[in-house]
């Protein structure tokens, strides 16, 4: 019988899950590691909804300043 890698716990939901350490994500850090695919992706939206809002907010800045002209 082979040996199976041991199943690991999520940080956020305490689920326990298998490691996919074999596939890289590049777009979050490497603390997503330890989260289930569930709260992996649910971690790495709200990463890209901050982004988002903070390029809104720039955004919105420079037209007033546009405007202010």
């Amino acid at each position: 019988m082979p040996h199976l890698q041991a199943n690991r716990s999520c940080l956020q939901c305490k689920q326990p899950y298998e490691s996919t350490l074999d596939d890289p994500d590049f777009l979050v850090s490497s603390a997503s590691d330890m989260l289930c695919p569930a709260c992996k992706q649910h971690y790495a939206a709200d990463l890209m909804k901050e982004a988002l809002q903070r390029s809104v907010q720039k955004l919105c800045m420079l037209q007033e300043r546009r405007k202010k002209q």
